[in-house]
C-alpha cells in the first residue's frame, strides 16, 4: 500500500492563522465529544465536518458557517479531545517542538480510532436531528483520509469531499461508492492526487488551487491576504455547488 502525505501537514508550514471572527454556531456535546454545531437545526441535508490537524482555529469555523449557509445542518466533532497540533510548535524551531510535531504525527497515522469516533458521535446526531435523512461528509487535511476510509460499502454518507487531502491512497479510492470531490493546493503532491481521482468509479471532480498552500480552507487560510481570501471563498463555492449536485 502507498500513500502519500503534504509534508506540509505536519513539518513545514508555518502555524495557524486566527482573526476576530464572530462564529454563528454553538458548543454542544454528542457522546461525550465536543462539537461545533451550526445551520438550520431542522436541516434535511446535514455535512459532518471533520477538521484538519488544528482542530477549532478560526478559519476552520468560519468554514463550517459558510457551509451552513447552504441550507445545511453542519457538525464538526472535537476529535482531538481539546489537543490538537498548537500553532507554536511552529513558532520555534527547537529539537521539543519537533518532537511534539512527530509525535502528533505518528498519533494520527492510524485512521482506526477516528473513525470508531465518527460512527459513535453520528449515532448520536442522527437521533438528535431527527429531520436530516442524509449525511454528506468533508475532510481536511488527515480528516481527508477518515473520510476517504469511511466512504466505502455501507457508508453513512451520501457524497463527500476531500480537501487538502492527506495521506492518500488510491486504494481507498477503489472502495469509495458515493459521489467525492477533491480540492487540493499546490503543496499536496500532484500524482497522488490524480492516482486517487482517476481510481474513483463513483462521479467525481478534483481541482488543484495552484497558488495556495496546504490548509488554505482550514487553519492556514490568513484571510487578510486578499489573494488567501479569493481562493478560500471560491473552494468553499466550488464545495457548496458539490454538495448542491450530490447532496
Amino acid at each position: 500500500m502507498t500513500m502519500h502525505a503534504s509534508q506540509a501537514c505536519c513539518e513545514t508550514s508555518p502555524a495557524a492563522f486566527a482573526d476576530d471572527y464572530a462564529s454563528k454556531g454553538t458548543y454542544e456535546t454528542y457522546s461525550n465529544i465536543r462539537c461545533y454545531v451550526t445551520g438550520p437545526r431542522n436541516a434535511k441535508k446535514a455535512i459532518y465536518y471533520i477538521y484538519d490537524v488544528f482542530g477549532f482555529q478560526s478559519p476552520t469555523v468560519r468554514g463550517a458557517d459558510i457551509l451552513s449557509s447552504g441550507g445545511h445542518l453542519v457538525v464538526m466533532p472535537d476529535f482531538f479531545d481539546g489537543k490538537p497540533m498548537k500553532p507554536e510548535w511552529f513558532a520555534r524551531d527547537t529539537d521539543l517542538n519537533r518532537l511534539d510535531i512527530a509525535n502528533f504525527r505518528k498519533g494520527i497515522a492510524d485512521p482506526k480510532p477516528y473513525i470508531e469516533k465518527v460512527h459513535v458521535v453520528l449515532g448520536e446526531l442522527k437521533e438528535a436531528f431527527p429531520t436530516v435523512d442524509k449525511w454528506g461528509a468533508i475532510g481536511y487535511c488527515f480528516g481527508g483520509r477518515i473520510v476517504a476510509v469511511t466512504s466505502g460499502k455501507g457508508t453513512p454518507w451520501s457524497a463527500a469531499l476531500q480537501i487538502s487531502p492527506f495521506r492518500l491512497d488510491a486504494e481507498d479510492a477503489k472502495k469509495v461508492s458515493i459521489p467525492m470531490g477533491l480540492l487540493a493546493s499546490k503543496d499536496e503532491p500532484a500524482d497522488a492526487v490524480m492516482a486517487f481521482y482517476e481510481a474513483l468509479s463513483t462521479p467525481k471532480s478534483v481541482e488543484t488551487f495552484h497558488t495556495q498552500v496546504h490548509g488554505w480552507m482550514s487553519a492556514r487560510a490568513d484571510l487578510k491576504i486578499p489573494e488567501v481570501k479569493k481562493e478560500y471563498e471560491r473552494g468553499y463555492q466550488v464545495t457548496l455547488d458539490f454538495f448542491a449536485e450530490h447532496l
